[in-house]
């Protein structure tokens, strides 16, 4: 099968905030990042806290959210201003949620570059408690 996806994905366990439209924020888990967006790994909580309207499709009305994380290396948080692309409903309570970037800075971009282009391909983790599991 041929890889159709325009850009590389980097599988990890990051621990992020996302800020909804209301600014309330709630910790998540980015389960992947490439240089166009990424996607969080979420339960009913996490999808209720970025759609807070269960019948809104984002293809009609968009959703953002403001996403916090440290990524491994770098001095300062990484920050960004994403769109809800889509939400796949992995069972009744988890859910894979997909993001687009819309806004960062210079730096910013220079950041997640740094991270996704780096030469260790390994999963990377924060969270060394669910290190053993991310692989």
């Amino acid at each position: 099968m041929n890889e159709l996806r325009q850009f590389p994905r980097v599988h990890t366990r990051l621990e992020a905030e996302l800020t909804n439209g209301e600014g309330e924020s709630r910790q998540a888990i980015i389960s992947n990042l490439s240089p166009g967006g990424l996607m969080i790994h979420g339960d009913i909580a996490i999808k209720q806290h970025i759609c807070e309207f269960e019948d809104r499709d984002p293809m009609q009305e968009p959703v953002e959210v403001h996403l916090r994380c440290k990524l491994p290396g770098e001095p300062q948080p990484f920050l960004c201003r994403c769109r809800l692309i889509y939400i796949r409903r992995l069972s009744q309570t988890e859910f894979d949620i997909g993001f687009r970037y819309l806004d960062m800075s210079e730096i910013h971009a220079g950041m997640l570059h740094r991270f996704i282009f780096r030469k260790d391909p390994k999963v990377v983790s924060l969270d060394t408690r669910r290190a053993g599991n991310a692989g």
